[in-house]
């Protein structure tokens, strides 16, 4: 049959599989049927400009869009390293947005123009039929201005019901900004903007239809509060939990009408009768529940029974009955790592991280699980140390057949890898990463069964392998050595770059992310590189702080290449509002963030200066070679500011609170120190020594002391009660530390009026301990411990008043 055959009807759903640009290549004025139907009134166009080259953009804005710009009814506008001048050649086209009278869905991806931006959503004020906005990586921000007349122009927008804000910004700085009341708006997304309860209650109350809701939410109180009387409208909630479990649970309070719930944890272990408590007593409408909670475990000979125990709690009619829901719980076998995930099946995320020495537990028959993946589209593939242990593991029953982004390290076992990821068919990017052990065949295997595979990313590169440019594909278009990086990679050299751009990768790439060692570079390997079409390019002969480089490749390249200053570079961060940045600090560890920005330039020395920014320190899993350096040039200055600190003394930094003592570091020096984080002390008489010099710390509000194991006479532990309970102003208490026999709290003679919230998880207390524990604790609010009594104690705990949880 020839396709002129067929009917009408079966060629305009053939024309919604094709791209705009390649439809009118192919059918515009081949004959005047076809060209009847390309401009049938009730033909509908969506325009996607991500991923086309500079040509073909320029085609469809020039030739195209002013034949068909009333039959358009969404529009995919990105200017990220594919397309990075393409909203310029859009807006120099004759038409405006409101010119598109049909348009009902904009996307705008990495635009970071501020004028532009603003531009376009004044435009938006007079498209009666838009109803779905998306704004992706969009960096535009320098000041709280921006941030106001951005958010209100969207809440006065008539018509808009579904709006997505993908950035990593704070949501205070956004949401509190929102003067004006949108009686229109449903649905928001905006999963990557950190949310406190103030936040949101501004939200709830300028957006009184608002029904789904995606977020994450991090508040720094546990007592936090919803002020607002509009959540009782959400029928959806997508969130990641960054907070306390009360603060979980105050939000759910006034969710009267949720129906839907998808969860993620981070700092909330709860069991299966926990969380049907939550359930039952404060979402009594919950139709779907889908969780995914992270924690850690305590032990290695013991993980396996805890993990039992856990997956126990959800073998009861309230979940496989009522909500017809089965869970499974993954943990590592690995001696630094204790990290463990428990979830709902089917799987409902769309990441999934899997290690060598993983083990799985569910409660599903395993001829159910099979189908539980299909959702999962990124995957993590890790190997840990002692990879003997997988020998002797059981085989996982995971499988994850839909991935179309994989991150893995070379090289890895083929077995363990591949009934992980049976098909690697839908794949379309890959983050490899390499170490002196460069696996080319495995990266050869995987490359040979991805036939979509578009994008390879290479990361921890500095020394470039000969084998790297022997490797082949048909699909790859897209190579970057720069984009993820977590070392500094070497420029390419000379001889580097012309085996680059003549292997068979490069011969067939179209966009290309590098640094080079000089600017001849640049002009070479575009030369011998024919379909090359954008190219981000890091220069180790450039000076940042002219626009000297940019001068020369105008003069050098031929006129039809457009040369600009990469928007995501990190002068750009300079554009941005001092309180911006500051607030983007947060987001680092303290010895990264010092790393990345000390000594850049002035003012970056200035904002990392100022007396009132407070640094954070987590010194787990660092080295001992970045731990002297911390010590040596960064801790004698900073000390007075850090508010936050994380020590270790497990397997991967054994020893560190001794070393951290020999610089001369007492943590009574430390007088601003809020929290105090120590995991895997073994010994009571280092933690006593490290809690006494506690006592002279004035802030300190937060002890979390965490994985303790020890043999010591049971003196010692009242005294170290005791040494805790004298700490004035200590307020929440988190002790997981697994004590032989008795607590013998009840020798605790230190009495606390500071403490509020206290959790004591692996330790055992009788009816007597925790009776007298109260009693030395007397203002109380949150408790969480396991009291064990025997069959014949007939004694009963009295719950003190002040206690509310």
């Amino acid at each position: 049959m020839y396709l002129e055959q067929l009917p009408n009807e079966l060629l305009f759903e053939l024309f919604e599989y094709f791209h705009l640009v390649d439809l009118f290549r192919a059918f515009y004025r081949l004959n005047l049927r076809f060209n009847r139907l390309l401009f049938d009134y009730n033909q509908q166009y969506h325009l996607d400009l991500r991923s086309i080259s500079k040509h073909d953009t320029e085609i469809v804005c020039k030739d195209y869009l002013p034949l068909v710009n009333q039959r358009i009814i969404s529009i995919r506008l990105s200017d990220d390293v594919e397309t990075p001048i393409s909203s310029e050649i859009f807006f120099a086209s004759t038409f405006t947005f409101d010119q598109y009278v049909r348009l009902q869905s904009l996307s705008l991806y990495h635009i970071c123009s501020l004028s532009r931006t603003y531009e376009i959503l004044s435009q938006c004020q007079h498209m009666s039929r838009l109803r779905h906005l998306s704004f992706i990586k969009c960096n535009f921000w320098q000041d709280d201005k921006d941030f106001q007349y951005f958010i209100n122009t969207i809440w006065t927008l008539p018509k808009l019901t579904h709006c997505t804000l993908d950035y990593t910004i704070p949501g205070h700085r956004l949401l509190t900004q929102i003067s004006s009341v949108s009686q229109s708006i449903e649905c928001i997304s905006m999963k990557d903007i950190h949310c406190n309860f103030r936040a949101l209650s501004h939200l709830f109350e300028h957006t009184p239809k608002l029904r789904r809701l995606q977020t994450t939410i991090f508040c720094g109180c546990s007592d936090e509060q919803i002020h607002t009387t509009n959540p009782s409208s959400i029928v959806a909630l997508n969130i990641v939990q960054k907070s306390s479990l009360n603060s979980m649970i105050n939000l759910f309070q006034k969710m009267t009408n949720l129906r839907y719930l998808t969860l993620e944890t981070n700092y909330i272990y709860l069991n299966g009768l926990e969380w049907k408590k939550i359930l039952t007593e404060h979402l009594p409408t919950i139709r779907k529940f889908r969780l995914r909670m992270f924690f850690e475990l305590s032990s290695l000979r013991s993980r396996e029974e805890q993990v039992d125990m856990l997956l126990n709690s959800f073998r009861i009619p309230f979940w496989i009955r009522k909500y017809q829901c089965f869970v499974q719980c993954d943990w590592t076998m690995s001696k630094t790592q204790k990290h463990a995930v428990l979830y709902t099946l089917p799987y409902s995320f769309q990441h999934f991280l899997f290690d060598n020495l993983c083990q799985s537990k569910s409660t599903c028959p395993n001829n159910r699980i099979h189908r539980s993946y299909d959702q999962v589209t990124h995957s993590q593939y890790l190997e840990y140390e002692n990879s003997l242990i997988s020998n002797g593991l059981r085989p996982c029953s995971i499988q994850c057949t839909n991935i179309q982004r994989l991150e893995v390290r070379l090289p890895f076992n083929d077995k363990i890898f591949y009934s992980l990821v049976p098909t690697l068919a839908q794949l379309t990017s890959l983050d490899v990463i390499l170490n002196n052990n460069f696996a080319y065949y495995q990266l050869q295997a995987i490359l040979d069964r991805a036939p979509r595979l578009y994008s390879l990313t290479f990361r921890c590169l500095q020394n470039l392998p000969s084998a790297l440019f022997r490797l082949t594909s048909a699909s790859i278009r897209r190579l970057d050595f720069i984009t993820t990086s977590t070392l500094r990679c070497g420029h390419f050299k000379k001889f580097e770059c012309e085996a680059l751009g003549e292997c068979v990768l490069g011969q067939s790439c179209h966009v290309l992310l590098v640094k080079v060692q000089n600017r001849a570079n640049i002009l070479h390997l575009i030369q011998i590189m024919p379909n090359l079409r954008s190219m981000i390019v890091q220069c180790e002969d450039e000076n940042p702080q002219t626009d000297e480089l940019l001068k020369w490749l105008r003069v050098n390249l031929p006129s039809a290449c457009s040369v600009e200053r990469d928007r995501d570079d990190l002068s750009k961060m300079e554009t941005l509002a001092n309180e911006l940045l500051l607030d983007l600090f947060e987001y680092f560890n303290g010895i990264d963030l010092l790393r990345g920005f000390l000594g850049l330039n002035s003012r970056f020395d200035s904002l990392l200066s100022v007396h009132f920014y407070k640094y954070r320190f987590d010194l787990r899993s660092i080295s001992k070679h970045d731990f002297d350096f911390l010590c040596h040039h960064y801790l004698p200055s900073l000390i007075h500011r850090i508010t936050s600190l994380k020590l270790s003394n497990d397997d991967e930094t054994p020893n560190l609170p001794d070393f951290f003592l020999s610089y001369g570091f007492t943590l009574n020096k430390f007088i601003r120190l809020q929290s105090l984080s120590l995991y895997s002390i073994q010994s009571f008489n280092q933690l006593n020594q490290i809690l006494f010099q506690c006592h002279q710390l004035p802030y300190l509000t937060h002890l979390y002391l965490i994985d303790g194991y020890n043999d010591d006479e049971r003196k010692d532990i009242p005294f170290l009660f005791n040494n805790i309970w004298n700490l004035s102003k200590l307020q929440h208490l988190f002790i997981n530390y697994n004590t032989s026999g008795k607590t013998w709290l009840k020798q605790m003679t230190g009495k606390s009026l500071s403490i509020r919230y206290l959790s004591m998880e692996n330790i055992a207390c009788s009816l007597e301990d925790t009776t007298h524990l109260v009693r030395q604790t007397p203002n109380l609010q949150y408790l969480n411990a396991t009291i064990h009594a025997n069959d014949n104690d007939e004694r009963v705990f009295v719950i003190p008043s002040s206690i509310v949880s």
